[in-house]
């Protein structure tokens, strides 16, 4: 593990003890809370606390509210067992809180309006994680023309490439 992945799984591991603290002093034995719609909030609104008072202690401004996942979050972890001792499921709860932000934001710039060669760019790369190849495509080939430098237009076919030894590799793989 390289020394920058040490401090940032550090500064992670962290933070999920400061979420677990909090919990408990609030009343919240993640060892022994069973897994609930509230439990998903709690952790989840306690971990946002807990990172936008950090930001502000840095002279940052605090996160915007994303609106709230947790729904989404406990019927993902529904097929799940939470696991024993607390830091591990209050990691559970929040790696699946992320998971459904990120699908989030892969839904939303893939839906959103593209003007210039990188939001083009960009839309194509989340379609085409969404598996929406053809609109990806389509998305790349606008992006590449609209792209005024030499570089930019590099990175762009670079983009559309690595798609398509993506899909030639799943490819492949089903035909094995």
């Amino acid at each position: 593990m390289t020394r920058e992945n040490e401090i940032r799984h550090s500064t992670r591991t962290e933070w999920l003890m400061k979420i677990l603290a909090r919990l408990q002093d609030r009343g919240v034995d993640m060892t022994a809370t069973p897994l609930t719609l509230e439990t998903v909030r709690a952790v989840v609104t306690t971990g946002d606390e807990i990172m936008n008072e950090d930001l502000v202690a840095a002279g940052l401004r605090p996160m915007p509210d994303f609106g709230e996942d947790w729904a989404d979050t406990f019927e993902l972890l529904g097929d799940y067992e939470l696991p024993a001792g607390g830091l591990a499921r209050v990691e559970m709860i929040i790696e699946a809180n992320e998971a459904v932000a990120y699908c989030d934001f892969l839904e939303s710039t893939a839906d959103s309006d593209a003007r210039t060669w990188n939001t083009y760019m960009n839309r194509a790369n989340a379609r085409g994680t969404l598996g929406r190849f053809a609109e990806a495509f389509e998305d790349y080939a606008v992006a590449e023309s609209m792209a005024e430098s030499k570089r930019d237009r590099k990175l762009v076919s670079g983009n559309r490439q690595r798609l398509l030894v993506r899909l030639l590799d799943a490819e492949d793989e089903e035909s094995r």
